[in-house]
C-alpha cells in the first residue's frame, strides 16, 4: 500500500504539473487568436474568457493522456536514478508489480479522458458553437455607424443603425472583391434601406435580408456595369474559419452517435472511445522507457518517449481522418490496429529487459 500511495502521488502530482504547462501554453495561443478576432470585430469582447474556458475540455481530451504519459516516466524515471527500482527488483518486484502500482492512477485518468471525450467536450463545443453564432450577431450592433473590414474576404461593411431588439438594421452598404479566372477583379456593391439577420431553419446558417435596394457588379475604370434593383435580397454571412468548429459530429452527443444509421457518426464515436486507450497504452510504454541508470538521469528518455507518443497519435489521428474521408469501415479498423500495434510495442519496451535475460540463459 506504501508503494501504492507514493507511485500513485508522484505520478499524479507530475501530470497536473505538466499538464497545467501545456494547457496554458495552448490557451495562450488561442487568447493570442481570439484577441486578433476582437481587434477585427468578429467576436465580442465580452465572451473572451468563456470562449476559452469552453475548449478547455477539448484541449484536455488530447493533453492530459500527454500529461500523464509525461509524468509516468518522470516519476519512474526518479526512481530509477535513486536506485528504488533496483532495490524494488531485489525483493523480487518485476515490471507487471510497477505496472500494478500505477492501476490506480491510470484508471482515474482513463475515467477522466472517457469523461471528457464522450460526454463533457461535445456539450462544451455546442455551447462554444452557439455563442459564436450570438457573437456573430452581437458585432453588428457594435459596427453600427463604422465601416468594417473581413481581412479574409475583403468585404467592406457599413451600418448607418442596427437595432439589437429586433436585429433590424438601416442604411446598409456592402462591397466585395471577386477575382475572376482571367484575373480580373470585379466588385460587387450592394446598398439597401432596410436589413435584417435571418437563419436558415435546416442548415443553421445565418443570411443578411436586405430591403428596397440595388446591386453593382462592375469594374473600376470600366463602364462595363451591372446593375439590379431589387426589393428583397439574401446574402449568406461566411462563418469565420478560426472560429468554425472542425467538423459537425464534435458536437453530437455520444448517444446520438450510438443511435445513428450514418456510418460517420459511428466512426466519430469510435474515436471518442479510442482517446480512453491511449492512456493505459501509454502508460506501459512510459514506465518501460523510464528505464534508466543513475549517471544517465531522469530526462535520458524523455525525447525518445515524446516523439514514440506523438508517432501514435498521429497514426491514431491518420486513420481517423481516413474515417472520415469516407473510407468508414478501414478507417475505424485503423484505429484499432494503431492502438494494437503500440500496445504490442508496449508490451516489448516493458518486458524486453526480462526476455533477453532469458534468452541469454
Amino acid at each position: 500500500m506504501i508503494l501504492h500511495r507514493y507511485i500513485g502521488s508522484e505520478s499524479l502530482k507530475t501530470t497536473a504539473a505538466v499538464t497545467t504547462t501545456l494547457l496554458l501554453i495552448v490557451l495562450s495561443s488561442r487568447f493570442v487568436r481570439y484577441l486578433a478576432e476582437i481587434s477585427k470585430g468578429d467576436l465580442s469582447a465580452d465572451s473572451l474568457f468563456l470562449l476559452i474556458l469552453l475548449r478547455i475540455p477539448n484541449f484536455l481530451e488530447l493533453l492530459l493522456p500527454l500529461g500523464f504519459f509525461i509524468g509516468l516516466l518522470l516519476a519512474f524515471g526518479r526512481l530509477y536514478t535513486d536506485s528504488e527500482v533496483t532495490v524494488m527488483n531485489a525483493c523480487g518486484l518485476g515490471p507487471v508489480s510497477l505496472l500494478k502500482f500505477s492501476g490506480l492512477p491510470i484508471a482515474v485518468i482513463s475515467l477522466i479522458t472517457a469523461s471528457l471525450s464522450l460526454y463533457i467536450t461535445p456539450k462544451s463545443l455546442n455551447q462554444y458553437e452557439a455563442l459564436i453564432k450570438e457573437n456573430k450577431r452581437a458585432t453588428y450592433s457594435a459596427v453600427g455607424g463604422k465601416f468594417r473590414l473581413d481581412p479574409s474576404s475583403g468585404r467592406t461593411t457599413f451600418i448607418e443603425e442596427y437595432s439589437p431588439d429586433n436585429m433590424e438594421m438601416t442604411g446598409v452598404f456592402t462591397s466585395r472583391p471577386v477575382r475572376l479566372d482571367n484575373g480580373r477583379i470585379l466588385y460587387t456593391v450592394i446598398n439597401a434601406e432596410r436589413g435584417k439577420l435571418g437563419q436558415d431553419a435546416a442548415s443553421g446558417e445565418q443570411y443578411l435580408l436586405l430591403d428596397s435596394g440595388y446591386r453593382v457588379v462592375g469594374e473600376p475604370g470600366s463602364l462595363d456595369f451591372q446593375i439590379a434593383r431589387f426589393s428583397h435580397y439574401g446574402q449568406y454571412i461566411e462563418d469565420n474559419p478560426v472560429n468554425r468548429l472542425r467538423n459537425i459530429k464534435d458536437g453530437l452527443d455520444s448517444i446520438d452517435l450510438y443511435r445513428s444509421d450514418n456510418p460517420e457518426h459511428h466512426a466519430a464515436l469510435q474515436w471518442r472511445i479510442s482517446l480512453a486507450f491511449i492512456v493505459p497504452i501509454a502508460s506501459i510504454m512510459a514506465i518501460g522507457l523510464s528505464r534508466t541508470s543513475p549517471r544517465s538521469g531522469r530526462y535520458a528518455k524523455l525525447l525518445p518517449a515524446i516523439l514514440l507518443y506523438m508517432a501514435y497519435l498521429v497514426m491514431l489521428n491518420s486513420a481517423h481522418a481516413y474515417a472520415m474521408e469516407g473510407n468508414i469501415s478501414l478507417g475505424i479498423q485503423g484505429i484499432w490496429y494503431v492502438h494494437a500495434l503500440h500496445f504490442l510495442i508496449a508490451c516489448t519496451i516493458l518486458f524486453w529487459p526480462d526476455m533477453t535475460r532469458r534468452l541469454s540463459r
